[in-house]
């Protein structure tokens, strides 16, 4: 699962390294959060509990888009720049979108009613039922 992030993330890299050259920051940063955030969040949730040195692949990746949307040197430091361009580390990332699953499940506990499965339903109440109804009375359509 994590190679096939880091394939896609490799590509966007790659596609966004190509045109920095023509564009400007809030446009690449516009970029950034169009074709490679989303495959930072998509299932997250899930494949975040991974290993930490599959999630480094993933940091070095983002650190990476990072210097190209800042145009800064490669091996200059660019954590600090993630808090200037609002862009949150996959690391946070992961730790938002599970506290945001959590708190979503938490919250849907308590609107949904607890079923008690011993309970009988009735799977058609009397009160779908209705008296079938003629047209004009004479039996007719």
């Amino acid at each position: 699962m994590i190679r096939k992030i880091c394939k896609k993330l490799n590509y966007i890299l790659l596609l966004m390294r190509t045109i920095r050259q023509f564009l400007d920051v809030p446009t690449m940063t516009n970029l950034y959060y169009t074709f490679f955030h989303p495959h930072l969040i998509y299932g997250i949730e899930f494949w975040g509990h991974t290993a930490q040195c599959d999630l480094n692949q993933i940091m070095l990746l983002q650190k990476a888009v990072l210097r190209d949307i800042l145009r800064i040197p490669p091996r200059n430091h660019v954590t600090s720049n993630f808090q200037r361009l609002k862009i949150m580390p996959v690391s946070m990332l992961f730790e938002y979108r599970y506290v945001l699953l959590f708190l979503k499940q938490v919250h849907e506990d308590q609107i949904t009613p607890k079923i008690n499965i011993n309970e009988k339903i009735d799977p058609m109440p009397s009160s779908y039922l209705r008296e079938p109804t003629t047209a004009g009375g004479n039996g007719c359509c």
